[in-house]
């Protein structure tokens, strides 16, 4: 049975922005959830899912820099004092470690471009577990071959009778429609490796 733990942000909006700005790490920033910049909380999640279903694992609030160097706005909102600032990608690994430790494993995780960093992708192979990870478009990979080349050029090498067209969820009542997404394969070698000119093991 397949297992694979899924990175997520999502965001909440509170009903008035005057209401809401004095809440834990609420600032004008991008939320997933509602795609688009809002005056909304935002929180890294990690959830479970096998075949039988999926779970949230843990979750952890994004601090945004300027709360977590507000001291007095902290204290009104009741941050303890030994959360700092975080990248969601930080708050990430902390959530993916944490749950490690608790014995949850993984064949995977998966996480869109915001945790695609090669700090996080370090420490997930350094587990032991394989990643699906969105990258920017101009990230550059090096094939099997030796090859660099640019993502988005890399993509472009598999034909199009190739590309599955996969429904990956539905969206919420502030975005319309579906969402769908390509998946293809192209072979690429760890950043790491590729520098060393081997392959790993």
């Amino acid at each position: 049975m397949t297992k694979a733990v899924r990175l997520g942000h999502r965001g909440r909006k509170g009903r008035l922005a005057k209401s809401s700005a004095g809440c834990a790490g609420a600032a004008r920033q991008y939320s997933g959830t509602l795609g688009s910049i809002a005056l909304c909380q935002v929180a890294v999640t990690l959830t479970c899912a096998t075949p039988a279903g999926h779970a949230l694992i843990g979750r952890a609030l994004y601090l945004p820099a300027d709360w977590a160097a507000d001291e007095e706005r902290r204290e009104l909102a009741g941050v303890p004092e030994e959360v700092m600032f975080a990248t969601k990608p930080q708050l990430a690994g902390q959530l993916l470690q944490h749950a490690h430790d608790r014995g949850i494993r993984a064949g995977f995780v998966a996480g869109d471009e915001v945790y695609g960093g090669l700090d996080l992708r370090r420490s997930i192979r350094e587990r032991g577990t394989g990643y699906v990870m969105a990258v920017r478009s101009n990230h550059t990979v090096t094939l099997p071959a030796g090859r660099r080349l640019a993502v988005k050029t890399a993509a472009s090498l598999v034909k199009p009778a190739m590309w599955q067209r996969m429904r990956t969820g539905s969206a919420n009542s502030e975005v319309r429609g579906l969402h769908l997404n390509g998946a293809a394969q192209v072979s690429a070698l760890p950043r790491e490796s590729a520098r060393r000119g081997r392959i790993p093991a």
